[in-house]
């Protein structure tokens, strides 16, 4: 009985310090923030924007509508453009293994709010 105790206990460590290690190997994009973080009910959100070797991502915990993603490349030219929803709780990839190395600036806008990041791609 004590085995089964300290095997459910070290499987609920693992399962809790297992998402901290996927969040931590992403690194936060830095923002310029337009992004009117309050809803109707006070509830503070804003999309996050986050990196890895492979993919940009976009979080959100408050679902959003024609979402515009614009990413342009250090001479200004838009190397990605697309209009989607992310639904709420959900994660957005794009996909940028196959990008050259550089800096890259990614603008979201949703009506009237925006988010502007600078990405440096190694």
């Amino acid at each position: 009985m004590q085995n089964m105790k300290n095997a459910v206990l070290v499987l609920t460590a693992f399962l809790l310090l297992f998402p901290y290690k996927l969040m931590a190997e992403n690194k936060v994009i830095s923002i310029e923030d337009g992004w009117n973080i309050e809803d109707e009910r006070s509830i503070s959100f804003a999309p996050q924007l986050s990196i890895d070797e492979q993919n940009i991502y976009i979080y959100s915990e408050k679902e959003l509508n024609d979402l515009e993603v614009i990413i342009k490349d250090s001479l200004g030219n838009v190397i990605y453009y697309n209009v989607t929803t992310v639904s709420e709780y959900t994660t957005y990839p794009i996909l940028i293994d196959n990008w050259n190395k550089g800096e890259y600036t990614i603008q979201i806008r949703e009506k009237s709010n925006y988010l502007v990041g600078s990405v440096h791609i190694k």
